[in-house]
């Protein structure tokens, strides 16, 4: 199986277990969008049983037309490419499947291609809970709320600091801990100077908020994810889309309680009672405390496990 795309790194944790179904693995690395190296996407396209193209952009373009009668064509497609201008020129109906991370994105998907009726199929991310669950939980007084990522603005940065506000009018020992890199560490916010400004206002509140000042932690990008997921209570979506979502699902799986506010598809890849219709909302399901953590683990590793979202995967061109 040719895997092709240009980024790969939510495909890559899923190779130990294509390789253990009997997969032999070729890898096709796009620089791009829409730039490869032709010569060496036709010499793996000669070996292989089945082309797997990872984002669905210009490598999805190029084997749909390029793929012989007989090889299995299979696609996945995250959140970005729904609205690049791609899309439309993938023959969708050259593919055997096309997997998407969420429902929500399924039926945009249909709407601007309706030939995704017959093959698009909703397989979600997979999480590495047995990873996330292999770190001990950490003491904590009960009112630790986690935030993973501020970047881009639709992240949703200042409903988490409104979340955090609320809770501190009453209780002051709830703190918010920010993990990832800040706006001003991608050297591509330069070009986005409104958006930087948005962000200087909610630092600003950090500073000029009585009840924000000294209450929110930045800890730093990097791969220890099991360990600070470890130490945070409340795990926090509030953007305004997403696809999937990791923060919540590697959340429940590390027995963090999950708060949702209401983006489009989240009261269908998670369960209703973690979604909350508004911030007031959200700090009042906070203050009910740290929900049963054995729980939650075991409804991550259910529903959102990588091996069997691996064998799902598999299942769509074995």
């Amino acid at each position: 199986m040719v895997i092709a795309g240009h980024d790969l790194k939510f495909i890559k944790p899923f190779y130990p277990y294509f390789t253990k179904a009997g997969i032999r693995l070729l890898l096709d690395f796009w620089t791009g969008h829409n730039q490869h190296n032709e010569t060496a996407s036709k010499r793996l396209l000669r070996q292989a049983d089945t082309v797997f193209c990872e984002w669905t952009l210009g490598n999805a373009i190029w084997y749909g037309k390029h793929k012989r009668e007989g090889q299995i064509l299979v696609g996945r497609l995250h959140l970005q490419e729904i609205d690049h201008a791609l899309f439309r020129k993938i023959p969708f109906e050259a593919f055997d499947t096309v997997m998407f991370v969420g429902p929500h994105i399924l039926r945009q998907g249909i709407a601007k291609n309706p030939a995704l009726k017959k093959n698009g199929v909703v397989v979600y991310n997979g999480v590495d809970v047995e990873g996330l669950q292999s770190v001990p939980r950490k003491l904590t007084n009960g009112k630790v709320l986690g935030f993973v990522g501020i970047v881009p603005q639709r992240k949703r940065f200042d409903l988490a600091l409104d979340i955090l506000h609320e809770l501190r009018k009453e209780d002051g020992s709830y703190i918010l801990r920010i993990k990832g890199k800040r706006p001003e560490e991608y050297s591509w916010m330069a070009n986005r100077p409104e958006e930087m400004a948005w962000y200087e206002t909610q630092y600003r509140r950090l500073e000029e908020d009585p009840l924000l000042k000294g209450a929110v932690i930045f800890d730093p990008h990097g791969n220890d994810m099991p360990e600070w997921y470890a130490g945070i209570d409340f795990a926090l979506s509030t953007s305004d889309f997403e696809s999937f979502h990791f923060t919540i699902a590697d959340g429940a799986a590390s027995g963090c309680t999950p708060i949702i506010l209401p983006w489009e598809g989240a009261d269908e890849i998670y369960p209703k009672e973690w979604v909350y219709t508004d911030t007031k909302a959200a700090a009042e399901g906070i203050k009910v405390g740290p929900r049963d953590q054995a729980s939650l683990r075991g409804f991550a590793k259910e529903k959102y496990d990588i091996e069997a979202v691996a064998k799902a995967i598999v299942n769509a061109f074995v």
